[in-house]
Order: structure tokens, then sequence, then C-alpha cells
């Protein structure tokens, strides 16, 4: 899941409620549930941040065949990334999780989907990476359950830029009407 939060400079909107601006120390994402912040961006420029774009060959249907959430590995360059989306049957929004990255041409794998073709476009997204900038504070209490957030840790410099944040989050799909989920539904290396 990708979320943008605005801030208060840049020709952004200002918010007067604290944990809304991307300048506070703390800014809520707004969702329970937040099991890993995956990647933290800020914009380059006044606009919204933008993910890299991996593009492929027609026929494939990514917007359908690919699982949101899923790894991508790269066969050459050995580049690990998530799927954040998939905009078109040809192309698909990542997130890198390794430091290296994909190679034009290279084969590049769908873990989940077992997808395997080779790459043909990279468009580099527009942001900063910035997340080592930030703790994740799942919002889990003794007392109660609140909304998971960032915390930008100590003497980390505030952004003032747009913000697009992607986490990965448990959700229950909207047409289930049949579980029970409490605190035993989750394994206990999540809490």
């Amino acid at each position: 899941i990708s979320k943008a939060i605005d801030g208060s400079t840049y020709g952004m909107l200002v918010n007067a409620f604290y944990g809304l601006r991307v300048d506070d120390e703390e800014i809520s994402l707004n969702v329970a549930d937040v099991n890993k912040v995956v990647a933290v961006y800020e914009s380059l420029d006044d606009g919204t941040p933008t993910l890299d774009v991996l593009g492929f060959v027609s026929g494939l249907d990514l917007d359908t065949n690919t699982v949101k959430g899923e790894v991508l590995r790269g066969e050459v360059s050995g580049a690990i990334a998530q799927l954040v989306s998939a905009p078109t049957p040809e192309t698909v929004r990542i997130v890198y999780l390794s430091q290296a990255t994909f190679q034009v041409g290279e084969r590049v794998t769908f873990l989940e989907s077992a997808i395997k073709t080779n790459l043909q476009i990279i468009q580099s997204g527009n942001y900063n990476n910035i997340t080592d900038k930030f703790t994740l504070d799942k919002g889990q209490r003794e007392e109660f359950y609140d909304y998971a957030r960032l915390v930008r840790n100590r003497n980390a410099a505030a952004p003032n830029k747009k913000l697009l944040v992607v986490y990965d989050q448990f959700a229950v799909p909207a047409n289930d009407k049949g579980d029970f989920y409490t605190a035993n539904s989750y394994e206990a290396d999540v809490f």
C-alpha cells in the first residue's frame, strides 16, 4: 500500500492537526495493522514522489496476473524489489529491496505469480529515499489498538516536501463475511 502525505512547504496544504504534516516528529498513517514500512520517499521537487516503473512486453496482463506486494528478482543483476502496483498490462511500479537495481534486457521473475519475462524499460521515479530517518510505531498497545505512525529518528532532519510511504498491512478482503480475528490470528513475530 502506498500513501501520499502533504506538508507545509513547497506549495503544499497546511494541516492544523499534529501527525498529519511531513515535518511532525510523528506522522500518522491513519490505518491500523501496518506490519512493515517498505519505503519512505520524499519528492525531489514540489510534485508528488513517484515510484520506479518497469516495462515489459505486451500480452502478460500484469495488471491482472500479478499480486500486489509480491517480490521480483533479476537473474543478472540480482536486484530484488517489491511490486506496489501494476497500472497497465505492461508496467509495474516497484520499490527496491536491495542495493542492486534491474538492468534492461535481463530476465525478471515474479516470485508469487511465477511470471518470467525480459525487462524492456526502466523509468526512474521522482524521490529521495529517506526510509532510514523513520521508525515504525505499529500502534499496538496493551489497552487499545491505535493507528500506525512513522516516528522520526532522533537528530534526523525533518522532510519539507511531499512524502510517499509504502507499507505492508494486514488486510481482510471486503467480501470476507465469515472469519473472526483475534490477537491469536497473527503470528507471534508480527508483534
